[in-house]
């Protein structure tokens, strides 16, 4: 659970090979290098692709509560920090 307008470091995680997130309440917000996706209520959205930088907020009104599913190579580091074009 975030609260509403909380944001999350910017990261890069490294070993991804699927990342989904599923809005369960609240609004999450993606921001990557090229676009911002906005996921609402019930809807599902792919993350980035490993080695992207990317920061995740709560940018609903409500607390945010969501799903988050990271599959990962677990020989490399999970993540480390990044900055946004």
């Amino acid at each position: 659970m975030k609260r509403p307008a909380h944001k999350a470091p910017l990261r890069r995680f490294i070993p991804i090979r699927a990342l989904k997130f599923f809005v369960l309440s609240g609004e999450q917000t993606i921001r990557g290098p090229q676009d911002v996706m906005r996921v609402q209520v019930g809807q599902a959205e792919a993350g980035r692709g490993a080695d992207v930088p990317m920061q995740v907020s709560s940018s609903g009104p409500a607390d945010l509560h969501a799903l988050v599913m990271f599959v990962v190579d677990a020989t490399r580091p999970f993540s480390s920090p990044a900055t946004l074009p």
